[in-house]
């Protein structure tokens, strides 16, 4: 763009026109300014390499995995459990007491109530069908010739009753086991070799005919008396095997409490003792293999029975 003066006219005009064609100009070099730079954004920019995309040729570094004990195990949420299926049994009515048993094939064994319930018990098995509930009952003259007392009972994994009873011989009780047939006929009884003065209080039995023991014995006579606790595991013959060494402490009954703690046999062999806070399992030999550790949902909660599905 050119912008021409007239030479002829005054210093003044020239001077003024002068300046105005500056302005015009300076005017002009913007615009053209502006007008270049727009075409120059239209035009693609220029394929050059940038720090980003070769960040994104590097190679990435190798994963690291962490160990399995250090991963976070989200906590196992209790799960509600829900009836598939219902079965009526019919079964004539009945009073027990204390927790039923069961065995592995799903029959349920109560101690009766009945008038001589201590002195001459009744279990009663509740099978899956009228034809499979049993009564099983000791031969009257057992009690009546050894005054008897009913203690506990236990049923082994594969079924079988056993029933044990304190018999008093003079002055001092003796512990005796009365095993049953599937037929609910007394077919064993040994006596069992543990301490005079036991008064039992948890009864396991094995599937081989070893038993656990677990009670109190008074050590002295008389008013007010006291005891110490005590465990064994018992072989067929009454022989004690081996003396367990617990701390059964907590089981020891409290005054106007419900006693706590349970035993089952398991049928590999292995003993499931309940007590207050945890639950150990023990091996025929006295050995503990575990101890499975417990939060009650509250404190003044009692921990009085344990059933096994399997182990």
């Amino acid at each position: 763009m050119q912008c021409r003066c007239n030479s002829q006219r005054k210093q003044g005009v020239n001077s003024k026109m002068s300046r105005f064609c500056t302005f015009a100009l300076l005017i002009a070099v913007c615009v053209a300014a502006v007008a270049s730079g727009q075409e120059t954004a239209k035009q693609p920019l220029p394929d050059v390499p940038s720090a980003t995309k070769q960040e994104e040729t590097v190679a990435s570094p190798p994963s690291f995995e962490l160990p399995s004990r250090a991963r976070i195990v989200p906590p196992t949420l209790p799960r509600e459990l829900r009836a598939t299926e219902r079965q009526v049994l019919v079964a004539p009515p009945f009073s027990s007491e204390g927790e039923a048993q069961c065995d592995e094939g799903g029959a349920a064994y109560f101690h009766v109530l009945t008038g001589g319930s201590t002195k001459n018990p009744t279990i009663f098995k509740l099978g899956h069908s009228q034809d499979e509930h049993l009564l099983y009952k000791l031969p009257s003259e057992i009690p009546d010739k050894k005054s008897a007392f009913y203690t506990a009972c236990s049923v082994t994994p594969a079924g079988r009753l056993w029933v044990l009873v304190e018999e008093w011989v003079g002055e001092e009780p003796k512990v005796a086991a009365y095993g049953f047939d599937s037929k609910g006929a007394v077919k064993s009884e040994i006596h069992l070799e543990t301490p005079a003065r036991l008064l039992p209080r948890h009864f396991a039995a094995f599937d081989n005919d070893v038993f656990f023991v677990e009670g109190d014995v008074s050590v002295t006579a008389g008013t007010p008396k006291t005891s110490r606790p005590y465990a064994a595991i018992v072989n067929g013959s009454g022989e004690v095997t081996r003396e367990l060494n617990l701390n059964l402490q907590g089981l020891q009954v409290q005054k106007g409490r419900i006693p706590q703690g349970a035993a089952v046999a398991g049928r590999a062999g292995n003993l499931y003792m309940l007590l207050p806070d945890q639950v150990l399992v023990v091996t025929q030999s006295g050995e503990t293999l575990r101890k499975l550790t417990f939060s009650k949902p509250d404190r003044e909660a009692l921990a009085t029975g344990i059933s096994l599905s399997g182990d």
